[in-house]
C-alpha cells in the first residue's frame, strides 16, 4: 500500500498534451448592446443580466437608457419587461447596486445616478421578476439614503441581499453602512467589525464558503483601497490585501473556486485571482496582456451554465487611444477544466450504499480530495486507484457479495483515514504542478472491509480528470 506522496510521483508517469491556464477569449455575438459602463450585472439562472448603464457622454440624461439585456453565452437579447402597474419602469442609471435573489427569482437594483452631480442620486428599490418578466417598484418602510458606487450581493444562507458602502447625497460623504434586503424591507446592521467608509468596491458571493467578498474601493480623499473583506452573514473580517483598485469588476468562478478581478482605475487592464483557501491574490495577466483594453465599471459575472466568466463593455480604451464606452463581449476560463465523474454504483453495506465524491477537484499544483459516505463503523476503507477500467465481482473471488463490482484495474491502493471533521473516510492526493498531467485521468473506487460481517464492499467509481487553473 502506497502513501499519497509516492502516488504523486506515480502521476508524473502520465503523458498527455499540455494546455494553458485560464485565458480571455473575445466573442462575436450579433447585435450586442451599445457600448456602456456603470452597470451592475448578475447571473439570473440563464446568463449575464444587466440594466441600463451610461452610454456617454457623461452627464447627458438621454444616455442612461432604461434597457434590460441578457447574454446567454451565444446571443444578446434586449428584454421587454412588463412595467410596474403604477410606476412604470425604473429610470435609466449608472453606478447602482444590483444582486440576484435566487430564492425569489428576482433581480434587485438600488439607487445609482441618473444624471450628473450628487443631486441626481437615487434611493429607490426595484425588482425584476424573471418568471413573470415584470418590473415592480418596492415601497419599504425603512430604506438606505440615496447613493451611488455602493455594492450588493445575494447571501444564500440568510436569504437576503447584502449592500455595503457607497457615496451618499450628503455632500459626497462616503458610507460604511451594511444593509440587508429581504424582499419587503431594508434593515441596517451593526457588525462589530466593518470596513471603513468607501465606495466603488465590488462584491461577489462564494457558494462554497457561503460568504461575500468585497474588494477594493476608494474613500472621500480618493485614496485607493487594497483591502479585501469577507461577510459571513453576521460580521466582516479582513483578508489578504489585493491589488489597489476601484471601479473594477469581480466574479466568483465556481468551477475553479477562485475570485476573478478585472480592470478598474487607475487605468488597468490586469487580471487577478483570489484563492480563499490560501487567502492569497495572484496576478494572472499584466496590463495589455489579457483583453488589450483597460476599462472601468464593466459588466462581469460567472455564468455556471456556461462554466465561464463573462465580461461586457466598460469605459476605457485600447492602449494609446481615446477613452469611450466599449461594447465587446469576452469569456474567461481555462481550456482544461478539472473534473470528477461518478461511474456505476456501489453495493449496500449495513450503513447503506457507499458513495465516493470529490470535495476538491484535481487541479495541477493542488490536491484531489475524496470522501466516502455510508461506511460502517466497524471496518477499514481503502482507495483503489488505477488508469484503466475493470469489471470483476467480489463474489467471484469470495470476499464480498456478487453485486459488488470492482470497476478499477488497481495500480495503487491507499488507506483512507477517517476525517475528524466529517467522520467519513477521506483521502487527499497532491497533484504535481506538471503540465504533462493536464487532461489525463485517474480512476478511483473505495473498497470497504467490514470487520463486523467479514465481507468487503465497494463504492461507485470516480473518474478524475486533471485540469489547469
Amino acid at each position: 500500500m502506497l502513501s499519497p506522496r509516492i502516488l504523486t510521483l506515480g502521476l508524473l508517469a502520465l503523458s498527455v498534451p499540455c494546455a494553458a491556464q485560464a485565458t480571455w477569449t473575445q466573442l462575436t455575438p450579433t447585435s450586442p448592446p451599445n457600448g456602456r459602463a456603470g452597470t451592475s450585472a448578475v447571473y439570473d439562472g440563464v446568463g449575464l443580466l444587466f440594466f441600463s448603464g451610461n452610454l456617454g457622454p457623461s452627464g447627458v440624461p438621454s444616455q442612461f437608457p432604461s434597457e434590460l439585456w441578457r447574454f446567454d453565452g451565444t446571443t444578446w437579447t434586449q428584454l421587454n419587461p412588463t412595467p410596474d402597474p403604477v410606476n412604470g419602469i425604473p429610470d435609466g442609471r449608472q453606478w447602482y447596486a444590483g444582486a440576484f435573489d435566487f430564492a425569489r427569482g428576482v433581480y434587485v437594483i438600488f439607487g445609482g445616478q441618473k444624471g450628473s452631480g450628487l443631486s441626481n442620486l437615487l434611493g429607490d428599490t426595484w425588482e425584476y421578476n424573471v418568471a413573470t418578466n415584470a418590473w415592480s417598484l418596492k415601497t419599504p418602510s425603512t430604506s438606505p439614503s440615496a447613493r451611488r458606487w455602493t455594492a450588493m450581493s445575494y447571501h444564500a444562507p440568510s436569504g437576503k441581499c447584502v449592500m455595503f458602502g457607497g457615496e451618499t447625497a450628503n455632500s459626497g460623504t462616503y458610507s460604511n453602512e451594511t444593509w440587508t434586503w429581504d424582499g419587503t424591507n431594508w434593515a441596517q446592521l451593526s457588525p462589530t467589525t466593518s470596513p471603513s467608509a468607501r465606495g466603488r468596491g465590488k462584491m461577489a458571493y462564494d457558494l462554497f464558503n457561503q460568504e461575500i467578498l468585497y474588494s477594493g474601493g476608494r474613500n472621500a480623499s480618493t485614496a485607493i483601497s487594497v483591502e479585501t473583506w469577507a461577510w459571513d452573514g453576521t460580521n466582516w473580517s479582513q483578508k489578504a490585501n489585493g491589488p489597489a483598485r476601484y471601479a473594477h469588476a469581480i466574479a466568483y468562478d465556481l468551477a475553479r473556486k477562485r475570485y476573478v478581478l478585472y480592470g478598474g482605475a487607475p487605468t488597468y487592464d490586469e487580471t487577478w485571482e483570489y484563492d480563499r483557501a490560501s487567502d492569497t491574490w495572484t496576478q494572472r495577466y499584466p496590463q495589455w496582456a489579457s483583453t488589450g483594453i483597460w476599462r472601468t465599471v464593466p459588466a462581469m459575472v460567472y455564468v455556471p451554465t456556461l462554466g465561464k466568466t463573462i465580461l461586457f463593455g466598460g469605459f476605457g480604451a485600447p492602449q494609446g487611444m481615446s477613452q469611450t464606452q466599449q461594447n465587446d463581449t469576452w469569456e474567461y476560463q481555462t481550456n482544461a477544466l478539472a473534473a470528477f465523474t461518478s461511474v456505476g454504483s456501489g453495493c449496500a453495506t449495513s450503513a447503506g450504499v457507499p458513495n465516493l465524491t470529490a470535495t476538491a477537484l484535481p487541479w495541477i499544483g493542488e490536491s484531489l480530495t475524496m470522501e466516502v459516505s455510508n461506511v460502517p463503523a466497524t471496518g477499514a476503507t481503502f482507495c483503489v486507484i488505477g488508469s484503466a477500467p475493470l469489471t470483476i465481482s467480489l463474489g467471484s473471488i469470495g470476499i464480498g457479495p456478487a453485486s459488488c463490482v470492482v470497476l478499477v484495474n488497481p495500480t495503487f491502493t491507499i488507506g483512507m483515514p477517517v476525517s475528524v471533521t466529517t467522520g467519513r473516510p477521506t483521502l487527499s492526493l497532491p497533484v504535481p504542478a506538471s503540465p504533462a498531467l493536464i487532461g489525463g485521468s485517474l480512476l478511483n473506487q473505495a473498497l470497504i472491509v467490514d470487520f463486523g460481517t467479514g465481507r468487503s464492499y465497494v463504492s461507485n467509481r470516480g473518474d478524475a480528470v486533471f485540469g489547469a487553473l
